[in-house]
């Protein structure tokens, strides 16, 4: 299996509706059962913040399923880990945290 790349997955999970908008990207879900949302265009706490851009530093995630000391310092709401946004995470730590619960085995619909 080969390593979790945060760019990778954005850039393969984009889609528009008929009308042009972006949807909200699918979530992922890890071997563990660790599961997240990872999304990044100008309404997300992301840099850059715009949309398709070839190349994101930061993300935003969403209401992980479980709490994780790697990420709790991003989070925008540390007393509800599992209940909360957590934005301008570095896209190296989001591969690190997906790796850490397995890799990314299936992908969640909303």
């Amino acid at each position: 299996m080969q390593p979790f790349n945060t760019n990778l997955f954005l850039k393969l999970t984009r889609s528009r509706d008929q009308s042009g908008y972006f949807r909200i990207r699918p979530g992922v879900k890890c071997e563990d059962g660790f599961e997240v949302s990872i999304q990044a265009s100008y309404g997300h706490y992301c840099t850059p913040r715009v949309n398709d851009a070839p190349r994101y530093e930061t993300v935003e995630l969403g209401y992980p399923s479980m709490v994780d000391d790697l990420i709790l310092e991003y989070a925008e709401t540390p007393s509800e880990p599992t209940h909360t946004v957590y934005g301008q995470v570095p896209v190296e730590i989001v591969d690190q945290l997906i790796e850490k619960h397995g890799g990314m085995v299936d992908i969640i619909e909303h």
